[in-house]
């Protein structure tokens, strides 16, 4: 009796470890009801584990249970008030339950407090980006998500909504494309990177596919001819005879609207020389091919920027500007241009917009 009563007595209280790390198995492998139930059983079995409780709220909101979800991130706050990771999952249940005032309090603070994890921060500028989208607040939105990134790379909610405002808001597919490629590889769902995988690019790859087939003279298109042509003009530019390489260009151009040197050269010569609106029109044209073959030359972006510019298309410099910037939000060169363009065009407030975040770099 007196052995029994010693092992009663040593015998270790259940803490709820072992119901969370149900509930942690359970919610990798999508369980989201089990998770549920090991995370509670956790909490309840222990007052002061705050990471039960914070996980209990994450799969209520994944399970669509917002008051549940709240309840939950309360008492987890209960537990730990100055929890950064708290504050971010109470401004997501806020945002569901539409209490966009707190939910935007909420990600302000956790984004704009720097001596938390850059992780945590950049999960936080990517809810805020939600709202701005939301609120049709699209070039905020795209700086909120641009500084996420920044933050940290591994953001595939970032690379996801930013894939989306390319896609739907700006029709820029191509930089489309390399985002939701980039949230895919990032993406910790299984379920959200398999959707993404088998259906969001692929249908933007059909959909681009379309857009090259139905360009004028696409389908009739003879890449030796042009290339020959293209080869013939740099001899004719290389003896300073600009007029006939010109004329080459053009040929090699009609011969294949999809030859990226044949399309640039045409669109350059075709713009200095231009003295009808049609004409410079034909030019941005071919400058807009140039940069669907080369998606990624910024300073192709910029030279057909200029170009446009200097016939009095500001709105069209604005769109080769903002295009190049979908590819590459960091190039301080591209931005200055943008800045200088939108001040052009009367746009103040997005002009400091942009202006803010070029001084951030």
């Amino acid at each position: 009796m007196l052995a029994a009563a010693v092992f009663v007595g040593c015998e270790k209280k259940d803490d709820g470890a072992a119901d969370f790390e149900k509930g942690m198995v359970a919610y990798a492998a999508r369980d989201l009801r089990a998770a549920a139930l090991g995370f509670s059983t956790a909490a309840e079995k222990n007052p002061t584990n705050f990471m039960a409780r914070l996980k209990l709220a994450l799969v209520n909101i994944d399970l669509g249970e917002i008051p549940a979800a709240k309840k939950a991130v309360e008492s987890a706050l209960a537990v730990d008030p100055d929890s950064a990771e708290a504050k971010l999952v109470e401004g997501q249940i806020a945002y569901y339950a539409k209490d966009f005032p707190r939910a935007k309090e909420n990600f302000n603070a956790v984004a704009e407090t720097r001596g938390l994890p850059p992780t945590l921060r950049s999960q936080a500028l990517a809810a805020r980006a939600v709202m701005e989208v939301a609120a049709d607040l699209f070039d905020r939105a795209r700086l909120t998500l641009w500084r996420a990134v920044r933050l940290d790379r591994k953001n595939a909610a970032a690379w996801y909504h930013l894939g989306h405002l390319s896609r739907d808001t700006y029709r820029f597919e191509d930089a489309a494309l390399e985002q939701f490629e980039m949230a895919g590889r990032l993406m910790k769902d299984p379920a959200r990177a398999k959707a993404i995988a088998r259906e969001t690019i692929p249908a933007l790859r059909e959909s681009m596919r379309a857009k090259i087939a139905s360009k004028p003279g696409a389908a009739q298109r003879d890449p030796s001819a042009a290339a020959k042509l293209v080869a013939e003009a740099e001899e004719l530019e290389k003896k300073k005879d600009s007029k006939k390489a010109a004329a080459k260009f053009a040929e090699a151009y009609a011969k294949d609207p999809l030859s990226y040197a044949a399309a640039w050269n045409h669109a350059k010569a075709l713009v200095a020389a231009a003295k009808t609106d049609a004409e410079v029109t034909k030019a941005l044209i071919a400058f807009q091919d140039a940069i669907d073959q080369r998606p990624n030359s910024q300073e192709t972006y910029r030279t057909a920027a200029r170009a446009a510019l200097s016939r009095s298309k500001p709105m069209r410099a604005e769109k080769f500007l903002s295009q190049a910037l979908a590819h590459d939000p960091e190039d301080r060169r591209t931005l200055e241009l943008y800045v200088q363009t939108l001040r052009r065009l009367g746009k103040s407030t997005e002009a400091k917009l942009y202006e803010t975040y070029l001084k951030e770099l």
